[in-house]
């Protein structure tokens, strides 16, 4: 089930972001500015209650030494493992951290969101990590002489939403069902083109719906609510 943002951040209904060097140095640098574009069109289509904060050069990588102050989300490009010092204490301890393996050509990124209990013993989300692979990839090409080559843009933008997605509070637990497809179904299949840029996503075979055009639908805009709104 989702969960909700520290109650400061929500009240802000806004996520600031940290990009990291090889996000906006790199080839995921133009889709990460349209993936936070996109998404804050959906949610002003659909009043999610919540929108993206691009990065400037001046904009700070997450504190790990704050729970309620810093930057809310990391972006971040991954080819094996990562690791991530989440919270220390005012002497530099280690309180909290995570080490996750992320796979470089996979179609499909990773979202570690930080929780606490409040005062209320409620939990709260108060930081969101987020790895896309490097390089997806995808066997494209007549049968018998398939190649593999990176994915386009557009394959790269639904990854990118996606885990904007989960960023925002929803967990795997609240991914799309198949009967009702959308950018945050689970594990799409990939329906490469004849170039990178006519690749797609096939989120249900029959009736047949890919991805891009990104949506979202009115089950997960509803979930995006329940958090935000």
């Amino acid at each position: 089930m989702p969960t909700q943002w520290i109650q400061a951040v929500k009240n802000s209904h806004q996520l600031t972001v940290f990009a990291t060097s090889s996000v906006t140095k790199g080839p995921w640098s133009s889709v990460f500015t349209n993936a936070l574009q996109e998404f804050n069109r959906l949610s002003g289509a659909m009043q999610l209650g919540v929108t993206f904060v691009p990065p400037t050069p001046s904009t700070p990588a997450p504190d790990p030494s704050s729970v309620t102050t810093g930057t809310n989300v990391k972006f971040d490009t991954a080819n094996g493992s990562v690791h991530e010092d989440v919270l220390k204490n005012k002497f530099g301890q280690v309180l909290s951290s995570f080490t996750e393996n992320v796979s470089g050509t996979a179609m499909i990124g990773l979202t570690k969101p930080p929780q606490w209990q409040d005062d209320k013993g409620q939990t709260r989300q108060f930081r969101a990590f987020i790895y896309v692979p490097a390089t997806p990839m995808v066997n494209a090409g007549p049968t018998g002489q398939q190649i593999q080559r990176g994915v386009g843009d557009g394959v790269k933008l639904f990854i990118a939403v996606h885990e904007l997605i989960h960023a925002c509070g929803l967990s795997n637990g609240d991914h799309s069902p198949e009967s009702d497809p959308d950018v945050f179904v689970a594990q799409p299949q990939p329906l490469p083109g004849a170039t990178p840029q006519g690749d797609k996503l096939m989120l249900r075979l029959q009736p047949q719906v890919v991805a891009p055009p990104i949506i979202i639908s009115t089950r997960t805009a509803g979930l995006i609510r329940s958090i935000w709104t």
